[in-house]
């Protein structure tokens, strides 16, 4: 399956992000945070993803062709590698970090300095590209793919004023190539721009418990006004960290409602979308100093006033990680 860096699109797609900053720190505990130099991590692995990617999705090649709006999706399945990493240079005299991070080939930015008693403020970009249909909605023939590119820009601002609040803003581009949809009729169009506030705050911080909460609220601005939408999320995660290893949890909930009625469906689309995952890290297994191993699983489920839109995604996997 193809994904896009660092885009917020589905809710399973910010979990699993935000597993891997927790491993990310965790793996690094053992380095000096203000030692200058090169840092990074590399996570190398598999994930098993099987469920029903939905009819919207170009996943299940058994529903390129559709013989109507109101087919029922199908089960598919696949095993997918995966290779994850990030690489960068902090300056010990200001403290800056620069670095670059890569999730499937594709590659992101981030700059970040902390200042004395005010926090940390972070700037980063990434760019993603995946395939989706030209349009749809096409019945009778077999639906053709096409590039679907996407550019983000996210500020964050953590740690605020010696507190362990953050709050974020995310720009999100989408440009959809040949979207034959959006030419058919205008309120198709999936051009358009995303905006996500985030807010983040711990509930308990304990010794080796701790429960974060983080809300997200987005609006998305598209040329099409049945793609246009407003939406939230929110999510709990309890970090359990032990001697040598860790485990989190996660559950989140959200909802995108959107502005016009579909065309095609006559109805104004909104949809509900639940999340659950874990994640178990061992560090330094047989005694192998900057090594972890990951073991992960979790379940999204997307309900939509209109079938057509429904999706169901379970996801294992495995990853072994080196940090330096």
């Amino acid at each position: 399956m193809n994904r896009v860096f660092a885009l917020p699109i589905t809710i399973a797609a910010s979990l699993f992000a935000l597993a891997f900053t927790f491993t990310l720190a965790h793996a690094q505990d053992g380095q000096e945070e203000e030692r200058g130099g090169i840092f990074g991590t590399i996570m190398v692995g598999g994930m098993y993803q099987t469920g029903k990617p939905g009819l919207l999705s170009t996943d299940n090649s058994d529903r390129k062709t559709l013989t109507s709006l109101g087919d029922s999706d199908k089960s598919d399945d696949g095993f997918q590698a995966m290779v994850m990493g990030e690489i960068g240079y902090r300056f010990d005299e200001t403290g800056t970090e620069v670095s670059m991070g890569f999730m499937d080939g594709m590659p992101g930015l981030t700059l970040a300095q902390e200042v004395d008693g005010l926090g940390l403020f972070s700037l980063s970009g990434g760019w993603g590209r995946e395939d989706v249909w030209k349009d749809p909605y096409v019945t009778g023939k077999a639906r053709r793919k096409t590039d679907m590119d996407v550019m983000e820009f996210s500020v964050a601002w953590e740690d605020i004023m010696e507190t362990p609040f953050m709050v974020g803003y995310t720009f999100t581009n989408i440009d959809v190539d040949k979207d034959l949809a959006g030419i058919r009729h205008k309120d198709l169009r999936r051009d358009g721009n995303v905006h996500t506030l985030e807010l983040g705050s711990p509930l308990f911080m304990g010794e080796q418990n701790s429960v974060f909460a983080n809300l997200a609220c987005a609006i998305g601005d598209m040329d099409g006004r049945s793609n246009s939408y407003t939406g939230w999320n929110l999510g709990f995660t309890h970090m359990l960290d032990m001697e040598g290893w860790s485990l989190e949890t996660t559950v989140a909930a959200g909802r995108r409602d959107y502005d016009e009625k579909h065309p095609d469906f006559n109805r104004t689309r909104d949809e509900k979308e639940y999340t659950i995952g874990t994640e178990y890290t061992l560090y330094r297994p047989f005694g192998m100093e900057n090594y972890f191993v990951s073991v992960f699983a979790f379940h999204t489920r997307v309900d939509a006033n209109i079938n057509f839109f429904d999706s169901d995604d379970t996801t294992t996997g495995m990853a072994i990680g080196y940090s330096f």
